[in-house]
């Protein structure tokens, strides 16, 4: 990270979204801000992002 400039996170779409001028279609991914994120989140641009874990049953 650069001093002063904002950490970003790679989110996708869950539908077509005009970004810094561009216009973006469902399933593709952008880079944003965390506010940004928040924001496209709250009006249900984008999902949040889940992580799978395998998890395995432990031995008896």
């Amino acid at each position: 990270m650069q001093p002063g400039k904002p950490n970003t996170v790679k989110v996708t779409l869950k539908k077509w979204h005009t970004h810094a001028g561009k216009r973006y279609e469902a399933g593709e991914q952008i880079e944003v801000t965390e506010p940004e994120r928040a924001w496209l989140k709250a009006r249900e641009i984008i999902a949040w992002s889940v992580k799978i874990v395998d998890i395995k049953p432990e031995k008896s």
